[in-house]
């Protein structure tokens, strides 16, 4: 959902139904980065 959302952390969130915040923490925790932008 990230990626679809352009790396967009609310809009992404939203899509799935959870807080910004889960969606962050979730983030940090599986250490999901943005891929380089080429």
């Amino acid at each position: 959902q990230l990626r679809e959302a352009g790396w967009n952390q609310s809009r992404a969130a939203g899509r799935l139904k959870i807080s910004r915040r889960s969606l962050v923490e979730k983030v940090q925790r599986y250490a999901i980065r943005q891929p380089e932008r080429v």
